[in-house]
């Protein structure tokens, strides 16, 4: 069941329009449970809040991380300072696939799939390069979710593959 619907108010609590209000302009469920909100902000911006959590009506953003900035195939998405957001897990990045959609990827205590899943090969050999890449940058990802450094130093201090 989605928690917002279209024309509702929602406060962005996390990511680069942290402390902007804005309004549910679509909803799309294109794999059940997985919600993608877009939301029209102040500034007029649209956003997508696909991978979110939502606390007490707020939406949290993570950082979308574009192939064309990592040298991957795929996306990676990053949660900023998950660690006091109360999530029931611990430190992750999501990894776009082709048929599974995204996968989470926890950091510790080794880096590697959170959850075991029957990959396509094609969609091992994504997460696998995800994977390699994570862990080449663990401590930016880590310093991230641990909310030491924003969604915008990370990016600005991710290397290409």
């Amino acid at each position: 069941m989605n928690k917002f619907h279209i024309g509702d108010e929602v406060d962005i609590l996390t990511g680069s329009h942290s402390g902007s209000q804005g309004y549910v302009e679509k909803v799309i469920e294109d794999i059940p449970g997985d919600v993608e909100y877009r939301v029209k902000v102040g500034s007029g911006d649209i956003i997508t809040v696909r991978d979110f959590m939502v606390k007490e009506g707020f939406l949290f953003e993570m950082a979308n991380i574009h192939p064309k900035d990592t040298g991957l195939e795929t996306s990676l998405h990053a949660m900023y300072n998950g660690a006091a957001e109360g999530l029931p897990h611990g430190p992750r990045v999501k990894v776009s696939t082709k048929g599974h959609g995204r996968v989470p990827i926890q950091l510790k205590p080794d880096v590697k799939l959170a959850v075991e899943k029957n990959l396509k090969k094609e969609d091992k050999d994504i997460v696998n390069a995800a994977i390699s890449y994570i862990s080449s940058n663990l401590t930016l990802f880590q310093d991230h979710w641990d909310g030491n450094i924003t969604d915008k130093e990370l990016l600005n201090s991710l290397p290409k593959a």
